[in-house]
Order: structure tokens, then C-alpha cells, then sequence
């Protein structure tokens, strides 16, 4: 049984998502607590989602997937239940096989078609296999879903346009100052959404932007990654306070425990001015005091903040959802093929232990020796016949075994086929 369970910006609050956000440092721990609950287990954390795939053992129930899940978070983030079991939802079997190949192509993503979450559940997908914590069912499946969300990308078009929270925050720069080109800008970070957004900010040519990072040669390297594009300078962590208190917008995008800008901080170097600054806070835990955006002339976005920027570009992209998810359909359909063959030769290995307790039934009965048919009685009585013609009954017997076996094959294979045609499905909505 393949099980999600989990919450995401469209059930939680950012204030609760960044509570059991899984830190990068915080990976190996919790893989060993994971691998306490499930056998096969996996963890994605973004900004947007934080969900917990499973594959539970034969017989094991929906219900005792959704306690684990809840136990595991539970004990790993220190939180009472009570906390976040109202923000979850929970999925199993064709529900959730949907469910994670709609994330792959961006699907269920706040950026309707986003780039950045493909990338991210294969890093998750890389750490499972790391870590040891998945067997054959999980890796086919998001072996399916990273296959799903690469045709998604390369056959319609519903990541052109603004397709990433980097992406929007430049549209919302772009609706909020008429001259780009004069502006100050203060980057914060040196990760992937940082530098997505250096890359879309390369078109403010006259602009001066300032690169911030806890590691200053990791800025650096990024730094020398866009060479003279535009003008874009390094400078020290301990200087972002002034930096942010002089600049006219600044985009974080760093990950931390807690703020790494703090009120005091910030107001102290802002020394009481009320020029207009735009903050736009892109990280998961938030990088900003919230008490800063109460200031005179702030403004404050937060990642869930965004969404009114993004429903007003999410209709240039809807055209191409119907497409995606015809795609979705194809891959799922692959999975559910997939499956019914595992299922086959699960049935398979059955029949052939079943026949090869009857085969030595039989020899008994034929020697009329036993009264049983236990091996070794078989064994026992089998030394009354010479070698040869043990060995001549138990060919008899094979060949029989290999025509019934090869028969029920070519019958078990065409009923998976015509299981296959008749379940092809139409795209499911979103």
C-alpha cells in the first residue's frame, strides 16, 4: 500500500510549516527515526510542502500509515499532535500515486507548472536511496514521477512565464517600480532560489545588487557564475543589517533556524528613516522578522503573501494543464501496469512452491509408500528405486509441472493485458 501523508501551503499556515520543516542537517537523523516506522519511507521538504511517502508492508492497513506518519513527526519535531494533525491530509494507493505525479510536473505547486519542484523531489528521491530507506515499489514510483514530470516540462508549455516564487518575486518588483534600473537591491542567500533569482534580475542592467551569504565564498562562487552580466558585488553576513536598512527591495532566500534580520537590528541601521522598502521573504523558517514589516514605508511579503501576484499570471498557464494531465494519465496507467505484473509474479512464485509440494505428493502416492507428505518420508522411500529411475520419474514430473506452468503463464499474462486495456483512463481533473 503506497500512502503521502503531509501538509502543504494549501492546508497550513507558513507559521506551522516552517515547525516541521525537515533542515538539511536534520536529513540523516530523521531518515534513521523513519526507518523505526516504515521500510520503506521518504521525506519531502520545501517551502510549499513537507510529506511523508510510504510503502507499508502486504496487509497493512490506510489507518496505521496515517498513525505512523503522525507519530513520526510527532517524536522527530517535539510537537503534540494536537498541532498539526488538523493541517494533514493523507492518501493511499491510486489517490496517492496521483497525488505525487502531480507534484512532479508542478501540478498542485503555488507556481502552477513550477520548475523548482522537480528538482527538489529528486533530491529527496537521491536521499531515500542514500540513506537506504526504499525498496523496488518506491523507487518504480518516483522513478514514474520524475519520468512524469520531465515530459510535463518538454511537452506543453506550463512552466514558460513567471514558473517559480524567484520568477514571481521579480514580476512583483516589476508591478511595484516603473525604473528597475535605478534600484538597490539586497540578495540574501547563495542556494539554488537565489540564484534563480540573480539570473532573472540579470535584465536590470543599471541596477545595483548587493549578494549576502552566511558562507561568503559560496556568494562568491555564485558571484563569478554571472561574471560581468551586471553589476552584482559580495559583501559580509555581519553587514546585512545596513545593507537592508539602504536598499529599496530585498529578496531573502537563505535557509536558517530563525531570522537572520531582526528588528533591532534593522531599525537600529534604518535610524529612523521611512523610505519605501520592499521585503520579500522566500525562506522556510522565515528569514524576517515579521515585527519589521510594521514599519513605516516596509513592505512585507512572505511566501503565502505571494499568492495574489501569482493568480494573476496562473491564467496564462491553465491552457496547458489539460495536456499535463494526459500525461499524467499515461504514467499512472504505466504504474498500475507495473503493479498487476508484480502482483503476477508474487502469484507465479506461489503456484510454484503449491506445484512443487504437489509433485512430491505425488511421487509418494505413486511409490505407494507413505501416508504423508512430508520430504523427508519421500526421501526415505525414494532410496527403495534405483538413480535412474529416480531421476526418470522426477523428469516426467518437471516436464509435466513446465506445461501447466507455461500454460497458466500465457493465460495470467493475457488477462494483465486486457486488465490494462479496459482500465485506460481519461484525465482526471485537478
Amino acid at each position: 500500500m503506497f500512502s503521502v501523508t503531509g501538509l502543504n501551503f494549501k492546508t497550513a499556515p507558513i507559521s506551522l510549516r516552517e515547525r516541521v520543516y525537515f533542515r538539511e542537517e536534520q536529513k540523516k537523523k530523521a531518515y534513521g527515526l523513519l526507518k523505526e516506522y516504515f521500510e520503506q519511507g521518504l521525506i519531502l521538504s520545501t517551502c510549499n510542502r513537507v510529506e511523508l511517502y510510504s510503502y507499508g508492508r502486504e496487509g497493512e492497513k490506510s489507518k496505521d500509515l496515517i498513525k505512523k506518519s503522525i507519530h513520526f513527526l510527532e517524536q522527530f519535531h517535539g510537537l503534540s499532535e494536537d498541532v498539526f494533525k488538523p493541517y494533514l491530509f493523507s492518501l493511499h494507493g491510486s489517490a496517492a500515486i496521483l497525488h505525487v505525479l502531480k507534484v512532479a510536473g508542478g501540478l498542485l505547486s503555488m507556481v502552477l507548472g513550477e520548475n523548482q519542484i522537480l528538482g527538489q523531489l529528486k533530491r529527496a528521491y537521491q536521499e531515500a536511496l542514500a540513506m537506504k530507506s526504499t525498496g523496488s515499489e518506491l523507487s518504480r514510483i518516483f522513478e514514474l514521477a520524475l519520468t512524469c514530470g520531465k515530459r510535463i516540462r518538454s511537452e506543453t508549455k506550463i512552466n514558460e512565464g513567471g514558473s517559480s516564487l524567484g520568477s514571481v518575486s521579480i514580476d512583483l518588483i516589476k508591478e511595484l517600480y516603473e525604473k528597475q534600473d535605478a534600484l538597490n537591491i539586497v540578495v540574501l542567500g547563495a542556494g539554488e532560489i537565489a540564484s534563480e533569482i540573480l539570473r532573472s534580475l540579470s535584465s536590470f542592467e543599471k541596477a545595483d545588487i548587493v549578494l549576502i551569504n552566511r558562507s561568503k565564498a559560496n556568494a562568491q562562487r555564485l558571484r563569478q557564475k554571472f561574471g560581468d552580466a551586471f553589476s552584482l558585488r559580495v559583501e559580509n553576513f555581519e553587514s546585512r543589517a545596513v545593507f537592508a536598512s539602504s536598499a529599496d527591495v530585498l529578496i531573502s532566500a537563505i535557509e536558517a533556524e530563525k531570522s537572520v534580520l531582526e528588528y533591532a537590528d534593522f531599525h537600529a541601521s534604518r535610524g529612523g528613516k521611512t523610505r519605501s522598502l520592499l521585503l520579500i521573504d522566500l525562506a522556510l523558517p522565515r528569514s524576517i522578522a515579521s515585527s519589521i514589516g510594521k514599519l513605516d514605508g516596509v513592505i512585507l511579503y512572505s511566501i503565502d503573501d505571494l499568492s495574489n501576484v501569482i493568480r494573476r499570471t496562473k491564467q496564462k498557464r491553465y491552457s496547458e494543464r489539460d495536456k499535463a494531465m494526459c500525461i499524467v494519465s499515461d504514467v499512472e496507467e504505466e504504474y498500475q501496469l507495473w503493479e498487476r505484473k508484480q502482483s503476477f509474479f508474487r502469484l507465479l512464485s506461489s503456484m510454484k512452491g503449491d506445484l512443487l509440494d504437489a509433485k512430491k505428493k505425488a511421487l509418494l502416492g505413486y511409490m505407494n509408500k507413505a501416508n504423508s507428505g512430508h520430504v523427508e518420508a519421500m526421501e526415505q522411500r525414494l532410496r527403495f528405486l534405483s538413480k535412474e529411475k529416480q531421476h526418470s520419474m522426477e523428469d516426467v514430473m518437471d516436464s509435466f509441472l513446465k506445461k501447466l506452468l507455461a500454460k497458466k503463464l500465457g493465460h495470467l499474462k493475457e488477462n494483465v493485458s486486457d486488465a490494462a486495456k479496459k482500465n485506460r483512463k481519461k484525465p482526471k481533473n485537478l
